[in-house]
């Protein structure tokens, strides 16, 4: 499992881009498919303060989604 920070950018008064951390992203494998999947805690809730991003997959039903299969 790899953990990455997650952050923002903002520019500060002199014009330069500064990286605000907002959260932690996380790199997991499904125990059921073996697909890598990121979870994205943020360390403030917005309307939810977690995200789960799979890989885009061409898709025909919503059954076929990945979060139904990541276990």
């Amino acid at each position: 499992m790899r953990r990455y920070d997650a952050t923002v950018p903002v520019k500060d008064a002199n014009d330069k881009t500064r990286y605000r951390d907002v959260g932690v992203v996380f790199e997991n494998q499904s125990q059921v498919t073996g697909e890598t999947y990121l979870r994205v805690q943020l360390d403030f809730p917005m309307w939810v303060s977690e995200l789960v991003c799979f890989q885009a997959q061409p898709r025909s039903d919503a059954d076929d989604h990945p979060a139904a299969k990541a276990g």
